[in-house]
């Protein structure tokens, strides 16, 4: 019998039902999930935004410490959105301190100076 990717996450009469446990020594966000669940319980790790064709999006990989994996998610649910969309808000709100941030702008500067040098260089 094939089984597909939402009856794996959402649940299936044919699936066991297995605990949610991750083996010692790694996080439970760092594994495949154990058992099945329903969709109530995944609604906050799902992306959100994930509908349709996503050409303009690059995948990122986050290692977190447990906790701050366990806060993160905690914060996600609370505030009823994905995980991934409270990464991308951070994320949007510390690329906009950032550009208000005189000495930053002033070392991208630099950066940007640098860099064109470099691309100056390999074009010949």
């Amino acid at each position: 019998m094939r089984i597909g990717l939402f009856e794996r996450f959402l649940g299936s009469p044919h699936l066991p039902r297995l605990p949610l446990v991750a083996p010692a020594g790694l996080h439970k966000c760092s594994i495949p999930l154990y058992r099945p669940l329903n969709s109530a319980m995944l609604s906050w790790y799902l992306d959100t935004e994930m509908e349709g064709a996503m050409t303009d999006r690059k995948n990122m990989t986050l290692r977190l410490p447990a906790e701050q994996a366990d806060e993160l998610e905690a914060v996600a649910r609370a505030e009823g959105i994905s995980v991934s969309d409270a990464v991308r808000e951070a994320i949007a709100e510390h690329i906009e301190r950032k550009r208000k941030d005189r000495a930053f702008r002033a070392r991208l500067q630099t950066v940007m100076k640098r860099d064109r040098e470099i691309l100056e260089r390999l074009a010949r």
